[in-house]
């Protein structure tokens, strides 16, 4: 059983100086985690706090013939902005990814009148939240690559469903803040002269908005599946990161429909590699899923004291998970990505 429950109603991450550790199910007013005491100890000037502060926006889409992940990353000492394209059914892939400076990155304070952006004279992401909670993702490249060009435009509510948002320690007043969402989407895609639609009963999109003081280096083990069939979403969210007390505070949950349920800790295993299949348990037989890779992302980087690898591959689900008071979900059919990550600077 999962031993978290959501806590009351909080307007920011920090107050008066300290980490509101725990898992709420609404969204943040502001994501204040500059105005933390001290989290990275006695030396915590604002330069080193905005340095250390690791800080993205992703987003999952998919329906029966695209898995798609867009993500505008700022490491602090690079940035990354991708658009991967998997087309499942051709098995083909259109990966356009850039490493910019951090600088020209934008990573908004909140989830509402807000926008999170890269834009370049040959590649653009752009992430748009309204007032009322209304996200529009667009994205496009021209003559980024030798691979086509690009166009796509995808709508989505984030009142449609619950959220999980958490606060996690790491330390005792150093931690991260994510918000995950699972939503059905409705959208467009058009790669060179083919236009493909994306309907609102198939397609889902999941964001991942997330902000951290992580302990250097930053470890963690991540996957996202879903699958949205006649308009009923489930999706799930699991991750073994570097929690002090991962029974307390994780960021583990799936969604049934509209109804999200929180999970406990998880382990990952990979008997035979990062490459092969990975074996995602919990200790009291709640959550037994495997994730086949099929599709290899991956960034490496190793210069002095910087240290990159990071290894994002595509793939399928297969096994259950069995939330608390429920259905058991069987996890079949389900595509998504996972994460095994090591940064170290």
């Amino acid at each position: 059983m999962s031993n978290r429950n959501f806590q009351d109603d909080t307007k920011t991450p920090i107050k008066n100086g300290l980490f509101q550790f725990g898992t709420y199910n609404k969204s943040f007013d502001n994501i204040n985690l500059l105005e933390a005491k001290k989290p990275l100890g006695n030396f915590s000037p604002l330069f080193l706090k905005k340095f250390k502060l690791k800080e993205w926006q992703a987003f999952q889409i998919g329906n029966e013939r695209f898995f798609i992940l867009v993500a505008i990353y700022n490491a602090k000492f690079t940035g990354v902005v991708q658009f991967f394209i998997y087309d499942k059914i051709e098995n083909k892939q259109y990966f356009y990814k850039i490493q910019p400076l951090p600088i020209n990155l934008k990573v908004p304070d909140k989830l509402t009148n807000s926008v999170a952006e890269y834009k370049s004279s040959n590649f653009h992401i752009k992430a748009e939240y309204s007032a009322k909670g209304e996200i529009i993702v667009k994205a496009s490249s021209n003559n980024l690559t030798k691979l086509p060009n690009f166009e796509a435009e995808f709508y989505a509510d984030l009142n449609e469903n619950t959220p999980q948002v958490v606060c996690v320690p790491f330390g005792e007043n150093r931690g991260m803040y994510s918000q995950k969402s699972a939503l059905k989407t409705k959208g467009k895609l058009k790669i060179g002269n083919e236009n493909y639609e994306f309907k609102q009963e198939n397609s889902f999109l999941i964001l991942d908005d997330h902000k951290g003081y992580y302990p250097n280096p930053m470890i963690y083990d991540w996957c996202t599946g879903a699958k949205n069939d006649n308009n009923k979403l489930i999706a799930f969210n699991l991750t073994d990161n570097q929690s002090i007390d991962s029974e307390k505070f994780n960021e583990n949950c799936i969604w049934i429909d509209k109804k999200i349920h929180l999970l406990p800790p998880v382990k990952f295993t990979r008997p035979e590699g990062v490459q092969k299949t990975w074996i995602i348990k919990d200790k009291n037989g709640m959550i037994d899923i495997e994730f086949t890779p099929t599709v290899k992302n991956e960034f490496i980087l190793n210069f002095l004291v910087i240290k990159s690898d990071y290894y994002g591959p595509f793939g399928h689900f297969k096994g259950y998970i069995q939330p608390e008071n429920s259905e058991k979900i069987i996890i079949d059919g389900y595509f998504g990505m996972g994460e095994q990550k090591y940064i170290r600077g």
